[in-house]
């Protein structure tokens, strides 16, 4: 591992002995929980129609809750891991994408969104892999690009909520946070790719 883990998408490296390589931690736990949910969650949303909404609106909301915990615990708890730093924005990505398709399958969501949010993290493998292979360097989001994942998921909530409701307030709340996850999604998409370009560590291969 190299001495430090840079985030590309902030000015504050996390220094090595800061980091823990356990993999029980509670944040790590919780990080686990939500994939663990996913399948529950799509489950509720296909049978809609017979068991309502409901269901998939408390156990995402609970999925969502636990994306702001992990992190904040993580750092509360001082349990930031090698094992965290990785798998929770995979599950981020796995969780966004998964909800996006099916929402998008259910013609409960627009087609276009699944292309954006597939750019977007089809973009970020990219850097996130030439940094790590090349650079050595564990790429992270600041607070600002962990607040993209977490607005899509309010939004979906929301979407699933609004949908065949005729409520009319819903369907304001919906598209104000569906337009906060895609300008949130554009800019630190951007904002990642060029923090990237700013890498001045020696490639590991020379």
């Amino acid at each position: 591992m190299p001495e430090k883990l840079q985030q590309t998408c902030s000015n504050q490296p996390v220094a090595e002995s800061q980091v823990t390589r356990k993999i029980f931690t509670v944040s790590n736990i919780l990080t686990l929980s939500r994939i663990l949910m996913l399948p529950l969650t799509v489950f509720f949303l296909v049978r809609i129609p017979t068991l309502g909404r409901w269901p998939a609106i408390i156990v995402g909301t609970v999925m969502v809750i636990t994306d702001i915990l992990d992190g904040m615990l993580a750092r509360k708890l001082n349990q930031i891991s090698y094992y965290g730093m990785l798998a929770d924005p995979i599950v981020d990505k796995i969780i966004i994408l998964t909800f996006a398709i099916t929402l998008i399958v259910l013609k409960i969501m627009s087609p276009w969104f699944i292309l954006l949010i597939g750019t977007r993290y089809l973009l970020m493998l990219l850097v996130s892999s030439r940094a790590l292979l090349k650079y050595g360097v564990v790429t992270r989001s600041n607070f600002i690009g962990r607040l993209s994942p977490l607005s899509w998921s309010i939004a979906f909530i929301v979407s699933v909520a609004e949908w065949r409701s005729g409520i009319q307030v819903l369907s304001i709340i919906k598209y104000v946070f569906l337009s906060i996850a895609t300008v949130l999604t554009v800019v630190t998409t951007i904002a990642f790719v060029l923090k990237y370009k700013n890498l001045t560590i020696k490639p590991v291969n020379t």
